[in-house]
Parts: structure tokens; C-alpha cells; sequence
């Protein structure tokens, strides 16, 4: 919602996502909660809520996506990488939680998603700096008027290629 009405948030808000996950899933890792029967079960329980607002992060992703790819073909084609991406890694996630590995607290699977959250935190961090450099060589080289990216809008050009194109953080 937040991204509806302040410009430019949609990488920050993605960053922001990460580490509830990161946080939750150590949470649910490293909590003793699991064989003890007398231990507080809280902890892992608000652990597991807490990654569920991964959703969030992939969202503003796909708004990411959206916004900063121009020209039909390459928005369809990054479109279909992106929705590859989800299902190839939704079919490789299962594999990842070794039924061998119950008593240490499945180490794999939660030393991936803490690896792979980080990397999305870094990869976003990198991205909003990209963006903002490809921004700020535009506006030196000149800054459209409205009407001229209003005409150059319609045309089924990439982002790259069009001059007019200011790209979304």
C-alpha cells in the first residue's frame, strides 16, 4: 500500500520483507522447542509467522519487474523468466528439508533460506543503486519534457533504448 502512494519505495519496502524472514526463520532453526517437551513452543510458532511475509518481498518484486521492463516482447519474456524462476524453485524447496536431518532442526533447508534472503537483500540493495545511476545519466543528458515521453510512451521500445524511460525504485 505504501508503495501506491510514495514513489520509488517498492526496492526499500522488498528489503524491509527480508528480514522478518531472515529473522523468522533463525527463529524457527535455532529454538529448542523442537524436542523439548517442556520448552515454550511460542517462539518457533511466531518464527514461522514471521516468514510468511516473504509474500510481500515477491510481490514487489513482480511490481519491480513490472515497472522497469519496456517494449512487449521483453516485458512478456522477463514475465516468463520470473514465473520459471518461482516454479523451478517451489519444485526445488522440498527437496531441500532432509528428513535425516529432523533431530538438528533440518539445517539445509533453513541455512538455504537464510542464504538465499540475504542474497535477495544484497541483490536489491545493488539494484536500487543501478537504477539509480541509469536514472541519474538520463537526467544529465537531458530531462524529457512531458510531452516528448508521452509520445515515445506508446512506441513498443525497450527501456533501453527508450531516452524517455525513467526507471522505478
Amino acid at each position: 500500500l505504501i508503495s501506491c502512494y510514495v514513489r520509488n519505495t517498492r526496492t526499500i519496502i522488498a528489503m524491509f520483507c527480508c528480514l522478518p524472514v531472515i529473522a523468522g526463520s533463525t527463529m524457527v532453526w535455532q529454538s529448542d522447542s523442537w524436542t523439548s517437551k517442556t520448552s515454550n513452543r511460542g517462539v518457533p510458532l511466531w518464527g514461522f509467522y514471521m516468514m510468511a511475509v516473504f509474500s510481500t518481498t515477491y510481490v514487489m518484486i513482480l511490481a519491480l519487474m513490472a515497472a522497469n521492463t519496456a517494449g512487449h516482447t521483453k516485458k512478456a519474456f522477463t514475465a516468463g523468466l520470473v514465473w520459471a524462476s518461482y516454479c523451478i524453485s517451489n519444485g526445488i524447496a522440498p527437496i531441500t528439508v532432509l528428513t535425516q536431518e529432523e533431530k538438528q532442526h533440518y539445517p539445509t533447508a533453513f541455512i538455504i533460506i537464510l542464504v538465499f534472503m540475504s542474497l535477495t537483500f544484497l541483490l536489491l540493495l545493488a539494484f536500487k543503486f543501478y537504477l539509480h545511476s541509469l536514472n541519474r545519466k538520463r537526467d544529465a543528458d537531458g530531462v524529457a519534457s512531458r510531452d516528448a515521453a508521452a509520445m515515445t510512451g506508446f512506441n513498443d521500445t525497450t527501456d533501453l533504448k527508450n531516452e524517455n524511460f525513467r526507471f522505478q525504485t
